[in-house]
Formats: structure tokens, sequence, C-alpha cells
């Protein structure tokens, strides 16, 4: 028999633990959302209710806007760490809150202006004879002045944005910059104090869209996606995908904010996310060899994330997370954590199932790059509409990706080399048309070493790869399915192990 203290401290302990949780993980709460018309003006969330006032041109008058905080990154630069500004809380106010429909009826207030200090009406007596000579003297003096002023201004800015641009990395030179082009979206509302908090410190990569940096947010290491100007469509498309209702996933690039920086001379449109110091599973896998455990460990993670993205996830009144596919699935776009396992980035390309069915495309754009292309999508990619499609065309992609993987396992003390697929067949940038060739025509598909046959967990990645991309996409396998085959090669590969030792 337990004592009595102790019985009554396990209680507390596990009430109090079933609340921690049970408020952490399945707190949905509805707010007034005066956008949402389609949803009888009201939003559902798991972060709080937002309520903003904007001042209008006098002073009493002032405009307010209600709606949902949806993403924990927000909410953190909104409501928890909001950066003081005196002057400009007396043109903005925000108030959180985290009950259902406690934003309705919120009473804000402005701050007053400050006093405005008159100048003294007491004027000496010889200000009475200024002649036109010395009020001409006082004018240009002042102009003089004032240009000068402007000109050491704009020389400080120019020198600041040259000496914050940091040196660029050396990059890899088997995986290149073939970065996905976005598509275009409607623009989400920046978190507009987040820029300001942040230093850049160092450029990692750069693509078509623009530069990726390391930076520092509240002594944390953040990645800063930084897009050119012209590229605002895809900076808004991306902003919009991570911010979709119940997207946050272990195995999904983590969003933090996006936001734009005025460097005095141009605009950059950034996107700040998570940071992982291992890169991209395609600069990894360059400069590291897997044994059996580690393969599955990145496989089944990549899997999983793949699979939650293209998972409808049902929500409250039909606000859940609907079905997506990422379009761009490639070893550059999965990025490598501390603890081995991976993430899915980049969702500049994807699109969501509408609840009427259909699927929201970007206009103009093609789907992903063209190495990593399905052969349905190769050719005239119109024919495939559906969500469904796309998704069994991010299996093909994928399964490149455990291809490229699997090579480098060591298995009987040896691995292959890193290479990219189709590397023997098809130029480091190729085009699309040189890609349908070899992949359409010829039927050809990477080669699978002999001595994956020996082993028997590479045995069975090797076969599920073949399955994954087939030339019909109905043959091949849902990415579900492959992420609960990878769990099981990854159970057994450890129990293996373990009987090794």
């Amino acid at each position: 028999m337990l004592p009595m203290k102790l019985k009554a401290f396990l209680t507390l302990y596990l009430a109090l633990g079933t609340l921690f949780f049970t408020g952490y993980f399945d707190e949905i709460i509805t707010c007034v959302c005066d956008y949402c018309q389609e949803s009888n003006h009201t939003c559902l969330t798991t972060e709080s209710c937002l309520t903003i006032l904007k001042r209008g041109e006098l002073e009493d008058e002032g405009v307010i806007e209600r709606r949902c905080i949806l993403d924990h990154g927000e909410r953190m630069t909104t409501c928890e760490y909001p950066e003081k500004d005196e002057k400009y809380e007396q043109y903005l106010q925000y108030r959180c809150c985290y009950e259902d429909y406690c934003n309705e009826n919120v009473s804000i207030a402005f701050p007053p202006f400050p006093a405005a200090t008159s100048p003294s009406t007491k004027k000496g007596q010889n200000s009475e004879n200024f002649t036109t000579e010395q009020t001409l003297v006082l004018i240009t003096g002042g102009c003089f002045i004032f240009g000068v002023l402007v000109m050491f201004i704009v020389y400080r800015c120019k020198r600041d944005v040259e000496a914050s641009v940091p040196s660029e990395s050396p990059a890899g030179h088997v995986c290149g910059y073939e970065e996905s082009s976005g598509g275009t979206g409607l623009p989400i509302m920046a978190q507009i104090t987040v820029a300001r908090n942040i230093s850049i410190i160092q450029l990692v990569g750069r693509g078509r869209f623009g530069q990726v940096y390391r930076a520092k947010w509240h002594e944390e290491d953040v990645a800063v996606k930084s897009f050119n100007s012209s590229q605002d469509g895809s900076w808004n498309r991306e902003t919009e995908i991570y911010q979709t209702v119940m997207l946050r996933h272990e195995n999904i690039l983590g969003f933090i904010a996006s936001d734009t920086k005025d460097t005095g001379s141009y605009t950059q449109l950034w996107l700040i996310t998570d940071y992982h110091q291992n890169g991209s599973l395609c600069d990894y896998l360059q400069r590291t060899t897997l044994d059996v455990p580690g393969l599955m460990r990145l496989a089944h993670s990549a899997a999983k994330g793949l699979a939650h993205l293209h998972r409808h996830v049902i929500g409250a009144s039909n606000q859940g997370k609907p079905a997506m596919a990422h379009r761009d699935i490639k070893s550059k776009n999965i990025l490598v954590k501390d603890d081995g396992t991976c993430c899915i980035a980049d969702l500049g390309l994807a699109v969501r199932g509408t609840s009427q069915g259909l699927v929201d495309v970007p206009t103009g754009t093609r789907v992903g790059t063209s190495r990593y292309l399905a052969p349905e999508f190769l050719g005239d990619f119109d024919t495939v509409s559906s969500l469904d499609g796309y998704k069994r065309g991010d299996v093909y992609s994928f399964a490149l990706v455990l291809w490229e993987m699997t090579r480098r396992c060591v298995t009987e003390r040896v691995c292959e080399e890193y290479q990219l697929p189709y590397y023997d067949k098809v130029p480091a940038d190729p085009s699309v048309e040189e890609v349908y060739e070899v992949v359409c025509v010829e039927k050809y598909r990477p080669y699978c070493p002999d001595r994956w046959e020996r082993h028997p967990t590479l045995k069975r990645v090797s076969k599920m790869t073949k399955e994954c991309w087939k030339d019909k996409p109905l043959s091949r396998l849902t990415c579900m399915r492959v992420s609960k085959s990878l769990k099981n090669y990854m159970e057994e590969a450890a129990m293996d192990q373990d009987d090794a030792i």
C-alpha cells in the first residue's frame, strides 16, 4: 500500500499532466474574423484571437480589425514579445486573447498624443529689425545644411547595407542551384516587428528566388529566405502555404514569420523559418556516409513529413488542414536536423485541395525540377489536374531521393559515391526534353547495385523504391504506405543492430 501523501502527490501530478497536454494539443478556439465572410465572420485557431486598432486622421478616430492568429511564431512576436515603441503605439494597438469569441467586444484606447511644445512668444527687440538680405541668408544657409545632412544619411545607409551583406559560402559541385520557382498567391499580413530584431550572420545558399541566410533572432539561430523584389508572388504564395491551419509537424520545416525589410535602396521580402545547420539532404549526403539505422531514420522521417503534407486533417467546423501536394520534392528541398531526421522544406510550389474537389494551382508555373519530374509531367503536364495526380508525382520524386540516400549506406564495408538521379544519362542542369528522352522514351531508371540485394533491409528498400517510380501513376504506392513500411524496416534494422551487439 502506498502512503497517503505519496498517493495524493501522484494524483495531483497526473491531473496536472492531463490538463497540460490536453490544453497544449487539443484546445481550438473560435474568434471573430472581419475578413471571413464564407465562415460567418468566424475563424478557428489553436493560438489566439487578435484585435487591432488603427488610428485615423483624427485623434479619437479608430478602425477595429479582428482575426485569428494561426501561427505560433506570429503569436510570439505579436502577443508574447512585442517590440515596445511609444511612437508606433500611438497609431497601432494590439490585443490578444485566448477564449472563444473573446475579441468580439474589445475596448482599446490610444494613448494621447504628446502635448505640442509651442515656441516662446517672447521675441527680442532686434527681431523686428531683420532686413530682406538677412532673411535670404538664413533660408539659404538652412537649405545648405539640410542638403549636407541628407547626403550624409544616404551615404551612411548605403555603407551599412554593403557591410551587412556577408560573403558567400562555397557551394557543393554536385547539388548545384536547382531551385524551384514559386507561384502566385494572395498576400498575407507580415509580422511587423520581426525584421527589426533579426541580425544577418552568414549567407548559406543562393537560388533563382534569392538568397538564404543564417541569422539571429532573440539569441536563437533562424534561417532567413530573402526573395528578390521581382519574386513577390513566390513570397506571398509560400507565406500563405506555411500559414495553412494545422500544417505544423516535426518533419515539416518550422515557419516563424514573414516580413519586409527596407534597406534604403530596395525592399527585401523575408521568410523566416527554423535553422538547421546540417543543411540540405543533398549537401549532407555528399559529406556523410550512413549505416542502416541512420538510413532508415532519414528515409522514414522524410516520408512521414511528406505523408502529413498529403493527408487531410479534419478540424472543427471544416477548418482542418486540407490535403496538399509538394510538387518539388528533391534532396535539395529536404533538410537534415541535428537528431538525424529530416524535414520537408520549400513549399513555394505546393498546392492544396478544396472542399469542392478542386486544386488551387498557381497560374503560370510548371511543376518542380526537371530531373525529378514524374513521366506524366515531362510531356503535357496540363493533363494532370487532380490533387491525387500531384501526390503520385511526389511519390515518384521521393523514390529518386530514396535512391540517393541508399547509395550512401555502407554495407559489406562499401558504398557508392553521392550522385544525383540520372547523373549518367543527363547533364548537370538538364532540360525537360532531355529528361523526357531518358525517362519516357528509353524507360530508364537509376541503377540499383547488386549489394543492395544481399542485405535484407536494403533489399526491401530497393523493392519499394522501384514500386514508387513506376511509369503508371496508379501503380505507385501512396506516401502513407511508404511511411508505414519504412517505419517497420527501421524497427527491424534497430533490432538487428541490437542482436549484433
